[in-house]
């Protein structure tokens, strides 16, 4: 990163409030503070390897340029914030400012989501972040819905990053409702859950309307080995 005045000036217009010192980069790594958080950007001079960034692709529905992914990629940063605070959302929307200042003020072609585990194309995350706040988060990053067909052609759906607020994942199996409402459900749903810390109770029932009742079971995954999983009946 050679400009680290534009970096640091379009940081500050992201937080809405200044850095006290200059960027500096040492051995790669730019290190500083802002409002007693810690912010960590550290530049790695080799790509991400090819076969782990083309099995992510190609389940990422917010990367549309896939061809020739693994190929254009010639490094890599990673990014964190240590916070002093314990409020979860406050500081995934912290690290997303500070991923969203980066690739504004840089070259990158998008970012590798680690928690929701999917590739997001820079355009389409820049636009997801635009004006970020508690009344707008940008859930189609952090937690994403991924689909899938069972052996006799049946959709399958299942979520990833809800494990990352202390929660399990959703999954739905041989879906009934269409698709399309069904993704959007699920994301409006793991908005509710994360923002008021609403842990549906086994047996209970959700649904887009008072009518509505989509019975919730806590059991092991079918989709994923392991896995303690909310299995929503739609």
């Amino acid at each position: 990163m050679s400009d680290l005045k534009k970096l640091k000036n379009v940081i500050e217009k992201e937080f809405k409030s200044s850095i006290k010192d200059e960027l500096k980069e040492e051995k790669g790594n730019i290190v500083f503070e802002k409002d007693n958080d810690m912010f960590i950007i550290g530049r790695m001079p080799v790509p991400i390897p090819v076969e782990e960034i083309k099995q992510v692709a190609e389940h990422s529905l917010l990367y549309k340029d896939k061809k020739g992914i693994e190929t254009k990629q010639k490094a890599h940063i990673i990014i964190s914030v240590q916070s002093k605070t314990s409020n979860l959302i406050d500081n995934r929307i912290k690290l997303t400012k500070l991923v969203r200042s980066i690739l504004l003020s840089t070259d990158a072609m998008g970012v590798y989501w680690g928690s929701s585990a999917q590739i997001i194309q820079k355009d389409i995350f820049i636009a997801l972040t635009d004006n970020i706040k508690k009344e707008s988060l940008p859930m189609t990053i952090w937690v994403s819905i991924t689909v899938g067909r069972g052996n006799y052609g049946e959709i399958n759906l299942y979520s990833t990053g809800l494990k990352d607020f202390g929660f399990p994942e959703f999954e739905v199996v041989d879906l009934k409702m269409p698709q399309e409402d069904a993704y959007y459900f699920l994301l409006d749903l793991a908005e509710n859950i994360i923002t008021l810390r609403d842990i549906i109770k086994e047996g209970h029932t959700v649904g887009r309307d008072a009518n509505e009742k989509l019975k919730v079971n806590y059991m092991k995954s079918v989709l994923r080995e392991n896995n303690n999983v909310m299995r929503i009946k739609m």
